[in-house]
């Protein structure tokens, strides 16, 4: 499995143990490049922005 295949599941599980169930929220999310939506995405910065856009879903 590539690094970005595993970070990406590593993403989406994640997710779900936040309680983001909808399947079509899950598929969307994994469907879209986030590089699209947020800039300076690197496997390195990953792990922070993965964590800003788990703290606004909480929010919603």
């Amino acid at each position: 499995m590539s690094h970005t295949a595993e970070s990406k599941m590593q993403f989406l599980f994640k997710l779900r143990s936040k309680g983001v169930t909808d399947k079509r929220t899950l598929t969307a999310m994994e469907k879209t490049d986030r590089a699209l939506f947020v800039r300076g995405v690197s496997e390195r910065s990953e792990a922070s922005t993965t964590e800003g856009l788990m703290a606004r879903i909480r929010d919603l």
